[in-house]
């Protein structure tokens, strides 16, 4: 009993062992399999666990080897799913060998038994041999007379019939017989056959004393003096029932294993051959599928029906693994007597001999064929659409007719097998047709050709949609284009139409060597890309035109620009010319009205004093406003050369030059600025600055005293406060008007009134920008005039209610602009106001 558990733990042991070895074994050769084969190594545990334990632990160890496999190894990994049609076919063929394995290695444990039950009968009977020579107790050896009565009886006849010796001498040895053989008188036809041909011998059933009956191999020996004359029968007679029953046993097995044979003949392709790859049999489907007879196949090697699809590498990497008795599956192209091509899943199992060494190999197929049309069927279907899908692309990207033809043909080529192909836009006005073609590994090339060298002149333009020629040799009239070709050794040419809103535009066309190269396949495919290019073609064509539209269009613009700022140069230099010829005979009137008034001033009466004194006063203004657009034109005019300017200095130049303001308003000025230095001109900068504080305590209401806060801040390039314009809509930015000077980045913000700057010329950029504050207590300002506050002669108020000339915030504007700045105003009417200038930063590097 314990040997029994014993035994049966070490058979169901060895597949769990061998399964385990075989996954670290298959771990171990995953950097060099991959992906690939992931079932391969184990078919060793199938195969020893079945050679090992017969049926059972063979299928354990498949099923064992199936679940590791396929979690740790088949897509997806750590896993049981079975994804794809593959993985599900790879998994079922491995449990279909598995399967076949261990039911073979049953097969084969039983047919040894029984052959070992058949060497253990013959054994049995040499022993009873030597005993019949000795005491002959295994055998019924017995002695007839010439009438066939039994005259002597051992004891194996004993034994062996149950009769003992008193009970069956004298009697007639058909008693032996069963009733059928005596009845056919089968015991006088044994003996006479014995006395015909001196002995006989037969296997065939007798009977005990019991009336059981057993096979009995019987020998009958006519027994003859030395004169010839017939003294009488020996008779040998051996319980051969065992054997019997081996042999039937045999017999079903040989049947069971015919019937094995007829079920794989019919769904594998089997093929066996020697150690050296000569093939030594083959089943009728290996037949079939190969259309070579058997008689061609045996003796030959498989490189009969190899198609040359596989590199030698690949057969290498075969006969290595077999060679070293592994099992080796993997997936073949080959090719059949008529040329054609099939797929097979391979399986090739190695016998090995007593030393280890493979002496023959035994190949399992199963046509795939079918399987692998679809995957090429699929494989084209999904070139064919991402072919298309990257001519869509290129639709987008392509920039001219050449870029898209160049791209359309480069994809096409992945599709359909063209030996040239080619893109023709016809130019009907002249009669030309533009010709964009390349080689299937070369460059596109251009050139233009008549029409008529492509299609004859008989047919018509407008009916031609598809032309495809079989052969070119055949065509005539052939036109000179396709002459060309022809000598060229192109045979195949197919032909699509380009058309675009119902418009002939083109064709799309290919060449190819051999004759009727283009299948109904490819006709689709091409169709289908013409379509495209003719819609991509027609878009190609319209934004040419239209970019040479807007090209033709910028040119105009620019030259009105010329020409408006020839003008506006013109008029800056009158009005410079005029403000400065004008100063001369104002300061006149201004003198002789102020003398006027200082020494004749008694003799007026009232009325004539205040005309008097209006006419100086009208002289100051006049003279303010000579003097503000003298520098607002020399603004625009002057060469402005930037440096580093310390902000500090210009806020303690800018408030000196105040100072007489400053104290007749009483103003308090609280000034908090850093240690900044700015890019700009220095002279423009304190202007700009001494213009924003006089209007800071200028417009603040009656009796209210002027509060100005100026600080600057630190800003980066691009950073801004405001980027929602809805948020603060009393916030105006104002951006660089057109100069034709070399400015500073135009680092613009968001804003509801800004105004654009296109002839700004950018500079390096810089790491940060300043910001100057100008705060006020004033009047504040509407949001609907801060946009116009900077235009020249812009006033809000009268002359009566805050004096001025309506140019000092343009001023500011212009100085800010050459400078390369911004300027803006934050302000709500009654609430005061934030002017604000922004200059870039200096560096270290500036």
């Amino acid at each position: 009993m314990r040997e029994a558990k014993r035994l049966l733990l070490s058979s169901y042991g060895v597949p769990v062992l061998a399964s385990l070895l075989a996954l670290l074994l298959r771990s171990l050769l995953a950097p060099l399999l991959r992906e690939n084969a992931p079932l391969l190594v184990f078919i060793i545990p199938v195969m020893i666990s079945a050679w090992y334990g017969g049926l059972k632990p063979g299928l354990l160890a498949t099923a064992i080897s199936a679940l590791i496999g396929c979690y740790f190894f088949v897509q997806p990994v750590f896993s049981l799913d079975i994804t794809g049609v593959a993985n599900g076919v790879r998994i079922g063929i491995f449990l279909v060998e598995g399967v076949l394995i261990s039911w073979l290695s049953e097969t084969r444990r039983g047919a040894m038994q029984r052959s070992e039950a058949i060497a253990s009968s013959l054994r049995e009977s040499e022993e009873s041999y030597r005993l019949l020579v000795e005491g002959v107790e295994d055998y019924a050896i017995f002695r007839l007379d010439p009438k066939g009565n039994i005259v002597t009886w051992n004891n194996g006849a004993e034994r062996i019939k149950g009769y003992k010796a008193a009970d069956i001498l004298g009697q007639n040895y058909s008693i032996l017989f069963t009733v059928e053989d005596i009845e056919r008188h089968k015991p006088e036809q044994a003996l006479l056959m014995a006395v015909r041909e001196g002995h006989f011998v037969e296997d065939s059933w007798r009977r005990r004393k019991d009336g059981s009956l057993f096979w009995a191999s019987t020998t009958i020996t006519a027994l003859r003096n030395e004169s010839g004359k017939l003294c009488g029968f020996s008779n040998v007679i051996r319980d051969i029932t065992q054997r019997k029953q081996a042999e039937e046993e045999l017999r079903k097995l040989v049947k069971d294993l015919s019937d094995v044979k007829f079920a794989i003949d019919r769904a594998a392709i089997l093929a066996t051959t020697d150690e050296r790859g000569n093939i030594t049999n083959v089943n009728d489907k290996f037949c079939e599928l190969s259309q070579y007879s058997r008689e061609e196949l045996i003796g030959q090697n498989h490189r009969l029906i190899n198609s040359g699809y596989h590199p030698q590498e690949f057969f290498a990497n075969l006969w290595s693994t077999i060679k070293r008795g592994d099992v080796w599956h993997g997936e073949i192209k080959n090719r059949a007597k008529d040329g054609s091509y099939y797929w097979v899943d391979t399986t090739i199992v190695p016998f090995l001999d007593d030393a280890g060494q493979p002496f023959q190999y035994l190949a399992i197929r199963f046509d795939i064929s079918d399987r692998k049309h679809a995957q090429e069927v699929l494989h084209r279907y999904a070139q064919r659409l991402e072919a298309l899908h990257e001519i869509d692309r290129a639709i987008l990207r392509a920039e001219s007719t050449k870029q898209l033809a160049r791209a359309a043909l480069l994809r096409l080529h992945s599709v359909v097998p063209y030996e040239q192909a080619m893109v023709v836009l016809f130019r009907f006005q002249t009669q030309e047709a533009e010709l964009l073609t390349r080689e299937w590994n070369g460059e596109l090339r251009r050139e233009t050709i008549p029409i008529s060298d492509l299609i004859p002149i008989q047919v018509s333009l407008q009916q031609v949609s598809i032309r495809y020629i079989e052969n070119l040799s055949t065509l005539a009239p052939c036109p000179p284009l396709l002459e060309r070709q022809l000598a060229e050794g192109k045979r195949s040419f197919l032909s699509i139409s380009l058309i675009a809103e119902g418009e002939l535009i083109g064709e799309l066309g290919v060449f190819a060597r051999p004759v009727a190269a283009f299948t109904q396949e490819h006709q689709e495919i091409v169709t289908e890309v013409a379509n495209q290019l003719a819609i991509a073609t027609q878009q190609a064509r319209l934004r040419e035109q239209r970019q040479n539209y807007a090209a033709e269009l910028e040119q105009r613009v620019i030259e009105r620009t010329a020409e408006l700022q020839e003008a506006n140069e013109a008029l800056e230099v009158f009005v410079y010319s005029a403000s400065h010829d004008l100063r001369a005979p104002l300061r006149g009137i201004q003198g002789l009205a102020q003398v006027l008034l200082e020494d004749y001033g008694d003799l007026f009466d009232s009325e004539g004093q205040l005309y008097a004194q209006r006419l100086v006063l009208s002289a100051q203004e006049m003279s303010a406003l000579l003097q503000d657009l003298l520098d607002y034109s020399r603004l625009s005019r002057a060469e402005i050369n930037l440096q580093r300017i310390d902000l500090a200095s210009i806020m303690t130049s800018a408030l000196t030059q105040l100072q007489t303001e400053l104290q007749a308003q009483k103003a308090q000025v609280r000034v908090e600025i850093p240690c900044f230095e700015v890019m700009g001109h220095r002279a423009t900068l304190i202007q700009v600055v001494t213009n924003l504080i006089t209007n800071a305590i200028k417009f603040v209401p009656p009796g209210v005293q002027p509060q100005v806060r100026i600080w600057a801040e630190e800003r980066g390039v691009g950073d801004e406060e405001h980027q929602n314009v809805s948020a603060d809509e009393n916030m105006t930015q104002l951006q660089p008007r057109d100069e034709n000077k070399t400015l500073l980045p135009d680092i613009r913000t968001p804003s509801r009134y800004a105004i654009p700057n296109n002839q700004v010329t950018p500079v390096a950029a810089v790491s940060a920008n300043i910001r100057l504050w100008i705060e006020d207590n004033g009047i504040g300002i509407e949001p609907r005039h801060q946009e116009n506050i900077f235009q020249a002669f812009e006033r809000l108020h009268g002359v009566e209610t805050y004096s001025g000339t309506g140019m000092g915030l343009a001023i500011v504007r212009k100085g800010v602009e050459r400078m390369g700045g911004r300027v803006g105003v934050e302000s709500q009417f009654g609430d005061g106001s934030r002017f604000w200038i922004e200059l870039r930063q200096t560096t270290s590097t500036a």
